[in-house]
Parts: C-alpha cells; sequence; structure tokens
C-alpha cells in the first residue's frame, strides 16, 4: 500500500492506510481473506494480564511516506501501521454509507496483554475479532505482525476490513447464527466486504493489484476450513470467491455484491 495524503472522515459516532506484499503467488490464485480469521469473541480468560489494549487513533498521521512494505520492523512497531491504514477503513466506510455509525474503536492489545470486556469478548496478543457487546474491533500484536511479516502489508488491513463488515451487519441486523455451519454465510459476506475494501483502496490507488491482492493467497491457504459440523468459515474456495465478487465487481458499491450471502437483511442499498 502506498501513502499519499490522509484520507478524510467523519468521525465515530457509535459506541463504537495497505499494502503490497510478495510476489510469488500464481495469478490464478489471486485473492484475499488474508488470515481472516475472525471471530465474534466468545468466551474469556478469568482474569486479565498486562496493562489492557490500546486505542489506535483514526486521525493520527502516518509516519510513512509511500509503501509501508518493510516500513516496520518490529512487531512493537504496528501500531504506528496501523494508524497508516485505519484512516483508509474509516474512510471506505463513510464512501458506501451515508450514516453508518463506526466501529466504537480499534484497540491493539500488545504481547503479553490479555483479558475479557465488560461485555464478555476475550482478548490477547492473537486476538483479531470484532466484540458484539462493545463494538470494537481488537488486533493483537503478535496476530497483526504475524500478517505484516509473512504476508505483506495489505494482509492487515483486510482484516480490519472483515472485522469491520461484522459491524457492518451487527448495525443492520442481519441475524446471528446458532451453530458453527449457519456462521459460514455471515464469514463468507464479510470476505466478500473485505474484496469490496480492497477494491475502494486500488479505485484510491492505495494498492498494487498484481502485488497486494496476489499476495494475500499465501494467507488464504492457511484459513480456510475443511468441510465438517465444525466448519464457521468457508473453505479456501468459497474465500477466494467471495472475495473476489466485490475485488472484481464493476458497481459503484461493490460491497452490493455481498448481499446475497444473507438476502433476508440486506447489507447495503443494492443501489
Amino acid at each position: 500500500m502506498d501513502r499519499k495524503t490522509s484520507s478524510s472522515h467523519k468521525p465515530a459516532t457509535h459506541v463504537d492506510r495497505l499494502g503490497m506484499v510478495a510476489k510469488r503467488i500464481a495469478a490464478g490464485a489471486a485473492l484475499a481473506g488474508a488470515a481472516l480469521a475472525s471471530t465474534l469473541a466468545l468466551s474469556a480468560p478469568a482474569q486479565a494480564l498486562g496493562t489492557g489494549p490500546e486505542a489506535i487513533s483514526t486521525g493520527s498521521p502516518c509516519s510513512v511516506q509511500g509503501d509501508l512494505e518493510g516500513a516496520f520492523t518490529a512487531s512493537s512497531q504496528m501500531p504506528g501501521y496501523l494508524k497508516c491504514v485505519l484512516p483508509d477503513v474509516e474512510a471506505w466506510i463513510d464512501y458506501q454509507y451515508l450514516d453508518m455509525p463506526h466501529p466504537a474503536s480499534y484497540q491493539f492489545v500488545p504481547q503479553g496483554v490479555s483479558g475479557t470486556t465488560p461485555s464478555g469478548c476475550a482478548f490477547d496478543e492473537t486476538s483479531l475479532a470484532y466484540c458484539l457487546g462493545d463494538q470494537t474491533v481488537y488486533l493483537g500484536e503478535s496476530a497483526v505482525w504475524k500478517l505484516y511479516q509473512g504476508t505483506g502489508d495489505a494482509a492487515p488491513a483486510l482484516v480490519v476490513a472483515h472485522e469491520v463488515t461484522h459491524h457492518f451487519q451487527n448495525y443492520i441486523g442481519v441475524g446471528r447464527a446458532t451453530t458453527a455451519n449457519e456462521q459460514i454465510r455471515y464469514e463468507n459476506q464479510a470476505d466478500c466486504g473485505a474484496g469490496a475494501f480492497m477494491a475502494y483502496a486500488r479505485q484510491q490507488g492505495l494498492v498494487d493489484g498484481n502485488d497486494d491482492v496476489r499476495e494475500l493467497a499465501t494467507a488464504l491457504v492457511d484459513v480456510g476450513e475443511s468441510e465438517g459440523p465444525h466448519q464457521s468459515h468457508g473453505t479456501v474456495e468459497q474465500r477466494v470467491r467471495s472475495f473476489y465478487l466485490a475485488y472484481s465487481s464493476s458497481l459503484r458499491l461493490p460491497m452490493a455484491e455481498c448481499i446475497p450471502f444473507v438476502p433476508e437483511t440486506p447489507i447495503i442499498g443494492a443501489g
């Protein structure tokens, strides 16, 4: 992802930038979902360790001009990375919705920190999750660094967009799954939402479609699930297809491509 100018966005009203990755994935696999190991956090550890999560300001300036790839060299620098990409995610929200409240906050969870929110959501350094109870996205230091270092600078931003799509689902009221298999369509829709964000980022000149998107395929191989009674996320094929449904769309608002996953409650106006 290239840093050009700061994106403008309206401030969050509810209690509630990307990258270029490696060039070694065949174009046919090009996609994203980028370690979209998202969970609507449930159970939690009994006690909190460390000082607690740190709120990442979406209004702070990015310290990098140009490509974010390789700009950060340690996991402890991931808050700086997030300050570069979160304003783009926030601008994307306002681009496609007229009155969508933003997530309450984006919380960075440093190594050694773990705990439970008052609403019952668990968090630690491996978290990549949206908490329904407090409408907050939790981003663990180890998880974000693993994506950034191992897959590329677009990958963590993709995950954020996936989680923010869960926020849209929550706010719009698309319903909640009662079994793991029922959750698959909501997760596929969130992968589709990540594709809509990447389409927006490409339109804004923030990503290189020949590098960023292609490289995300690496992570997808790891996060797709095999079919079975406990499957809650799509298979690799399903996640790739879901992402590309929106990413390759010619619609002004690619998110509209994601409606069929939960047609009874459209996630965005079809027009």
